[in-house]
């Protein structure tokens, strides 16, 4: 009984710690980029932390329940569709779980973006959330290049590709999807289809017109605050 409780106590002190706080959210997205390379080795392994993680997240930072519980049915059925797919190698049920896991990104990307720009002033917290919100756009729209790639395989080309489970090669969309988010651009993985080229176009405009985004938000935070201190010693 005396266990129990101990590890009760562990736990609320735990989600106590991760309440309001999108440092937990951002330090699990780095680790999850670093982790998934390996996931070409455990895939299920890589997806149950990846959902842990965004609910995590959302608990984080939402005061709504219902958003958690979403979150987490969205991720049960994203697993469950990547577990069939590993296991029959149905392009239907790649693009069912990988539309999925677009979708689960999407969700927690809007709720982190409604929580850090529902402030009236700046704080570090806010600047953990929109950093955070980068990372959410590098992963949804790597979601978007594996169902382009799923429909039609040739919408890429890469000089280095690993071999999926389901025995055929391919790029590795996470790395390709930040290095288009950041416009750095290897050249390593071209997209060659239309929708491939509009996808790759659009996130590298999302990616330099948020940086502008976000510095405008800080502005516009940090004016009223100036103006009231203005004030105030008048």
């Amino acid at each position: 009984m005396e266990n129990t409780n101990i590890r009760k106590g562990v736990l609320r002190t735990l989600l106590d710690t991760i309440k309001g706080s999108c440092l937990f959210l951002l330090l699990s997205l780095l680790l999850l980029l670093f982790a998934y390379p390996y996931g070409k080795v455990r895939p299920l392994l890589i997806l149950s932390l990846n959902g842990l993680t965004l609910i995590a997240g959302i608990y984080a930072v939402s005061t709504i329940r219902r958003h958690v519980v979403i979150a987490a049915v969205i991720s049960i059925l994203q697993v469950l569709a990547a577990a069939v797919y590993l296991k029959t190698g149905l392009i239907l049920s790649d693009v069912i779980a990988t539309a999925l896991f677009a979708i689960f990104y999407i969700y927690v990307l809007v709720i982190v973006l409604a929580y850090v720009i529902k402030g009236t002033e700046v704080t570090r917290d806010n600047i953990i959330g929109a950093i955070s919100i980068y990372f959410l756009i590098g992963f949804t729209w790597a979601s978007f290049y594996r169902i382009v790639f799923s429909l039609q395989p040739e919408a890429f080309s890469a000089s280095d590709m690993f071999l999926a489970r389901n025995g055929r090669w391919q790029p590795d969309f996470v790395y390709f999807s930040f290095i288009t988010l950041l416009t750095v651009g290897y050249g390593d993985v071209r997209p060659i289809s239309g929708i491939a080229r509009s996808l790759a176009m659009l996130e590298g405009v999302v990616g330099v017109l948020y940086i502008g985004v976000f510095i405008s938000r800080l502005l516009s935070l940090y004016k009223p605050q100036s103006k009231k201190t203005d004030s105030s010693e008048q």
